[in-house]
């Protein structure tokens, strides 16, 4: 992990869910499929806000494809 991302820190699964406006189980899809990286930290799981921030870039340029 960079500095960038460290500093960027990162989001509770609430806080991810209301930040891309899915629920959890299409997050835990995305997570299983590998397109989400999901961080444990101690007994919390959390997405840096850089995995973020690339998983929806990523989705974005596939749903711009299929157009």
């Amino acid at each position: 992990m960079t500095a960038i991302e460290i500093s960027d820190g990162a989001m509770t699964l609430p806080e991810f869910f209301k930040w891309a406006g899915i629920g959890h189980t299409k997050t835990y899809a995305e997570a299983k499929s590998g397109r989400l990286k999901l961080t444990k930290i101690g007994g919390r799981t959390v997405v840096v806000r850089a995995d973020a921030r690339n998983w929806l870039a990523s989705y974005a340029n596939s749903v711009e494809r299929a157009a």
